[in-house]
């Protein structure tokens, strides 16, 4: 019987199946509250989502946070 084998993953691509595997687990535990995302497809789409159950001020603070945090970042490095 042949058993069928999942697609070799980059590196890049296992990185981000875990964030995103670590993100469900928080949702399923009850620990997350709302979220925003954003995301870049294939062709160079960038996609932002974010939960219906939170306001417009909150998705913005919550990208600003997210600069914010990026641009730390990109300091110590």
């Amino acid at each position: 019987m042949r058993r069928y084998r999942s697609p070799k993953r980059t590196k890049e691509q296992q990185e981000m199946l875990e964030l995103v595997e670590e993100l469900l687990e928080e949702v399923k535990s009850g620990n997350v509250e709302s979220v925003v995302y954003s995301k870049t497809d294939r062709d160079g789409r960038i996609e932002t989502g974010w939960s219906t159950e939170i306001s417009g001020n909150e998705i913005l603070g919550m990208m600003e946070i997210g600069k914010q945090r990026v641009i730390e970042t990109m300091r110590e490095e």
